[in-house]
């Protein structure tokens, strides 16, 4: 499973899991860099970053891609 999450500029083994959302493995590229381009809830020092993780480890919120426009969805 496929995530991408806040986390700091040069600590990127740490992760925010409040701001931490499931994507596919085939848009996790792309959802990275619309939301680092328009820096989306992101301060100084802050980037969006891709991580591979267990199943069980799943945030509750997912984004997805359609049509170029980013969707973030919470459950």
């Amino acid at each position: 499973m496929f995530i991408v999450a806040k986390t700091t500029i040069g600590q990127e083994y740490f992760y925010s899991k409040k701001d931490a959302f499931c994507v596919s493995k085939a848009a996790a590229e792309k959802i990275r860099d619309i939301c680092n381009n328009e820096k989306w809830r992101l301060t100084a020092g802050e980037t969006w970053h891709i991580y591979e993780i267990a199943d069980f480890m799943a945030p509750a919120a997912k984004m997805h891609i359609r049509k170029g426009i980013v969707k973030a969805v919470w459950y």
